[in-house]
């Protein structure tokens, strides 16, 4: 990131918990227990769960039509 922090095109992108609720329209423990299962993508950094954007679209188009459980 630059000195401004803005996001620049090389930048990766991070999504938390909150924005997992945001993008999938659930609630918190849902997103908890997205990001905390086997089969997501998420890692840790102290106690917050963070995903990268790229691993996130990776999930996704490998999921698309299936059923997840988490």
């Amino acid at each position: 990131m630059n000195i401004n922090n803005k996001i620049e095109n090389d930048d990766p992108v991070i999504y938390t918990v909150k924005d997992i609720q945001r993008i999938f329209k659930c609630g918190k423990n849902q997103a908890y227990e997205l990001m905390n299962s086997d089969c997501f993508p998420s890692f840790k950094i102290n106690c917050k769960l963070l995903v990268y954007k790229n691993k996130l679209e990776e999930f996704l188009n490998k999921n698309t039509g299936k059923t997840v459980h988490v």
